[in-house]
């Protein structure tokens, strides 16, 4: 069961991520079609923070959903607060039915 919530993520992570990349890749042509320079280095600013900021809470679901949220590195992070605060607002905003997918966390 635990490597089919692994193979989960990590097909969850990579759709996401050449989701993004064809997203990214479409706006692009369309703003060098359009001649509009700065507005594909805002736009590609803007997936970039998009990006990071969907890695950086998937790492912080897998620590929630293991041991690790209980070692000293993750405990002394700086970002640890706001991304699990960030997951309180994220968690509920899933369908339902993705709650039967996720296990319960680790205490």
């Amino acid at each position: 069961m635990q490597l089919r919530y692994a193979a989960g993520f990590v097909l969850l992570l990579v759709g996401s991520m050449f989701a993004w990349g064809v997203i990214s890749w479409l706006s692009k042509q369309l703003i060098e079609a359009v001649g509009l320079r700065p507005v594909d280095r805002t736009l590609g600013a803007l997936f970039g923070v998009l990006r990071g900021g969907l890695l950086l809470l998937v790492l912080a679901l897998v620590i929630q959903y293991t041991p690790l949220h209980k070692a000293l590195w993750w405990q002394d992070s700086v970002l640890a607060p706001w991304l699990t605060e960030a997951l309180g607002w994220v968690l509920p905003a899933l369908p339902e039915d993705w709650g039967q997918y996720l296990p319960k966390a680790s205490s």
